[in-house]
This record gives structure tokens, sequence and C-alpha cells, in this order.
């Protein structure tokens, strides 16, 4: 919900309302799979359903690595969010069933507040946590990228004497070109490492999801 917007937004030059569009899908993908949820939690046994949400989210945000590139198209990045949120209907529904389990009726008002509580809490927490792993992974990745951006580098020398010679072709001075080139340059770095840092945030979310899978046999 946070890391599509954010992406093509930041990255790829979407308008509020394009990426806002870009998320509807998910949400016409919820209002479907919640009552065929809600029709299973009565027929199977719900921690299984929530193991199955999380292995469902778990392979949507690993599909989310391999196809979540500065090159994507609208219809790609919608597809990527209807994947994402089609494995969540199996877990919150049998989550709010279970969470019942074994509470005398006259609690229910306490059991639905905490739910609330620790959903707002933690899903506060975790916008937090991904926005400081992005930062910090894009840095990361900077510096990695940096170490490229030389003179001795071949292919830095032919893109950075490439895209002088088109500026000086276009009237730009030749210091005038080179400076551009310069600043457009670490434009192109800066976006490159940012995009790399979603990707490694991702994985690190396919994991943690992933090893969500066995928990719900516990409860």
């Amino acid at each position: 919900t946070v890391l599509i917007p954010q992406y093509l937004q930041l990255l790829m030059g979407y308008s509020a309302q394009s990426a806002g569009e870009a998320l509807a899908g998910g949400g016409f993908a919820m209002m479907l799979m919640m009552p065929i949820s809600g029709f299973l939690v009565s027929k199977l046994d719900q921690r299984l359903l929530m193991s199955l949400g999380f292995g469902i989210t778990a392979t949507a945000l690993y599909y989310m690595t391999t196809h979540m590139t500065l090159g994507m198209d609208f219809h790609t990045a919608a597809m990527l969010r209807i994947y994402q949120v089609a494995g969540l209907a199996f877990i919150f529904i049998p989550s709010n069933t279970l969470s019942y389990v074994g509470v005398p009726r006259e609690k229910n008002n306490q059991i639905s507040s905490m739910i609330s509580f620790i959903r707002n809490i933690g899903g506060s927490i975790g916008i937090a946590l991904i926005s400081t792993l992005i930062t910090r992974g894009t840095q990361r990745r900077m510096s990695y990228l940096s170490s490229n951006m030389n003179n001795g580098n071949l292919h830095f020398r032919q893109m950075f004497d490439g895209m002088v010679a088109t500026l000086h072709a276009q009237g730009v001075a030749q210091s005038e070109a080179m400076r551009q080139t310069y600043a457009r340059m670490s434009g192109l770095m800066q976006q490159q490492a940012m995009a790399l840092a979603y990707t490694d945030v991702l994985s690190w979310m396919v994991i943690v999801v992933a090893a969500l899978v066995p928990l719900p046999f516990i409860m």
C-alpha cells in the first residue's frame, strides 16, 4: 500500500491520481476475495486459511521483486497490486474469527478494541520501518554504484562522452554540457539506487511473510 504509490510517483513520475488508479484494482480484488474467505471460514480450519493467505502474499511479494522495475508499464503496476492483496482476505477474516475463540461474549468489545489497536500500531511501525530501510538501502546502493562512476570505467566514459556530445550538438557550451551531464548521471544513479533499495526491502518482506506461514497453527 505504501511502496507501490511511492515507487510510481518518486521514481516513475506518476501523478498522485495515476498512482491511486494503479491501486484501485487491488480494492476490487479485495471485494471479490472477502466473500470467498468468509464462506471458507465456516468450512475449513481458520489456521489453514491464514497460512494460505501468508503463502499467497509471500509469493506475490516475490513476484514483485522480479517485476517491479523502472521499465514496467501501468498495467504491470496495477496487476502487482492485485496479486499483493489476493491473500489478505484469507488473513484478516480468519484472524478475526480466531481472536474471539474462548473469549466470553461480554468481552467482545475489548477484543475488538485490542485488534484495532494492534493493527493501527503495527501498521504505523511497519510503514516507519520500511521507509527507514528504503532510505538506508538507497544510501548503501549509492555507495556501491558510485564506485563505478569514474573515468576509469569504460561504460561510464562512453555514456558521459555521448551525453556531452549530444548536448553540445544542441548548442550547449562544452563546459555547461559537461556540468549538465554530471548532474544527469548523478540523478540516474540516485534513481537506480532507490529502485534497488525497494527491491531489497521487498526481498526482506518475502522472507518475513513466508516465516509467518507456520505460525497460525500455534493458535
